[in-house]
């Protein structure tokens, strides 16, 4: 339905007006693009591939940088948030462009919370106060953690980002999970569970929201849109409010959460990368996000709702409840994403690890953390080694870690930074930067 319903708009409308036609083709299996690109036999662009995948064809000399395109930042910062760039960021360019955009908040059910007296969380400190009174009836509180068993870096990384800890040195050799405010995140992520007794395993946060078991915790747009269209039970008795964080040395709460979902890439051999370049400024234009959007719901029913990145759509968007929709918005001001290593694989993997032995079996956190720093450190000198940034055990250059996008444009753009930061700031107001 969805290249069918992309396509139909390009013939009418893109296609029409530029006189370039695109011709879509599905792909079951998006990782095989990596094997493709191997091999040479790879489209021009590529659109709805997880965002992770841009960065494995990026350092494989797959992808052409969108950044190299001489507009696409003052672009892409009218209409995005670009911090939802990082994950596709090596060096100085960017490989790629955000799509559609998660998002993490806090659901509840209003009419337990009421019935309870119990005042929504601000912070995980309030987390913690509220989750006697929940235990005590036989309830619980959830974070997306409770459903996997690997802990994969959009669930463990917003302890990181609102501690103000790092994963990462900033020439990108060495693991900085055993600095002071990694050591302050992971004690937070961990003692929600082996302290204060949140449940380690969730099979489905959906029934057990639904059936008053867990009344209240942290959810994504999947659980909004099944809330929203299959619960009919619960119509009106329950509602969604920022997730809680941290709070700052300025009194202020930091409420990052990850919220990459899909992204777009123009392939390195395309020979028609203008045109291409042409078609994803068509595509990702408001315009065309709210008519594709809007399109979806009225062909196929409420369940098809499109989670545009474009926050200008966003806006737009006249199926979703504005209380909701406000609450989103301000959330997606506290996106934070991690940016990719080559390495990155096996930081995510013991960052997990670290949580199981200290939740699960019961180990001190300090010698938990120092094997797994050792095992990383180990595995990123592999891999930089691998991609040319070590030879024979020495480092010829740095694998730059970003502490944000901000950060990145104002290292790499010059003049123009001040232009990208400016459009930022116009999209979300006074609480850019936060």
């Amino acid at each position: 339905q969805y290249v069918e319903t992309l396509q139909y708009l390009i013939d009418t409308d893109f296609t029409k007006k530029t006189g370039i036609p695109v011709i879509l083709s599905l792909m079951p299996n998006e990782q095989k693009l990596i094997l493709a690109a191997s091999s040479g036999n790879v489209p021009d662009i590529a659109l709805s591939i997880s965002n992770w995948i841009p960065f494995e064809l990026a350092i494989r000399k797959a992808l052409y940088p969108l950044s190299d395109f001489p507009d696409f930042f003052e672009v892409v910062s009218k209409d995005y948030n670009i911090e939802t760039l990082l994950p596709m960021v090596i060096e100085d360019k960017v490989y790629g462009v955000t799509e559609t955009q998660n998002f993490y908040v806090l659901f509840y059910r209003k009419d337990i919370i009421s019935n309870l007296d119990i005042p929504l969380p601000n912070t995980w400190d309030d987390v913690k106060k509220i989750l006697p009174e929940l235990q005590r009836r036989g309830m619980n509180f959830f974070i997306p953690m409770c459903e996997q068993t690997t802990k994969y870096f959009n669930t463990t990384a917003p302890f990181f980002f609102q501690n103000d800890a790092k994963l990462y040195s900033r020439d990108g050799l060495k693991a900085a999970l055993n600095e002071e405010n990694s050591v302050k995140a992971f004690e937070l992520m961990t003692d929600l569970f082996s302290v204060y007794g949140m449940p380690e395993q969730v099979a489905n946060f959906y029934n057990s929201f639904r059936y008053g078991r867990i009344p209240i915790g942290v959810g994504d747009f999947g659980l909004y849109v099944v809330l929203s269209n299959a619960a009919d039970e619960l119509y009106g008795v329950w509602d969604i409010a920022l997730s809680p964080g941290v709070v700052s040395a300025e009194g202020v709460v930091k409420r990052y959460q990850v919220s990459g979902d899909r992204a777009d890439v123009v392939f390195a051999n395309s020979d028609k990368k203008e045109k291409a370049w042409i078609f994803l400024k068509w595509w990702l234009s408001k315009e065309t996000q709210v008519k594709f959007a809007r399109t979806l719901v009225n062909r196929y029913g409420p369940t098809y709702l499109w989670n545009t990145a474009n926050v200008n759509a966003f806006k737009e968007l006249d199926f979703i409840d504005e209380r909701h929709k406000k609450v989103i918005l301000n959330q997606w001001k506290w996106i934070r994403e991690v940016q990719r290593h080559p390495g990155g694989y096996m930081t995510e993997r013991e960052v997990s690890n670290i949580w199981n032995r200290v939740v699960v079996e019961g180990y001190p956190l300090r010698t938990s953390i120092d094997r797994s720093v050792i095992i990383v450190n180990r595995e990123l000198e592999r891999k930089l080694t691998e991609f040319g940034y070590i030879k024979e055990g020495k480092p010829v250059k740095p694998y730059k870690m970003y502490a944000n996008m901000e950060e990145f444009v104002k290292e790499n753009l010059g003049a123009r930074a001040s232009v990208v930061l400016d459009n930022q700031r116009k999209l979300w107001g006074d609480t850019y930067g936060n």
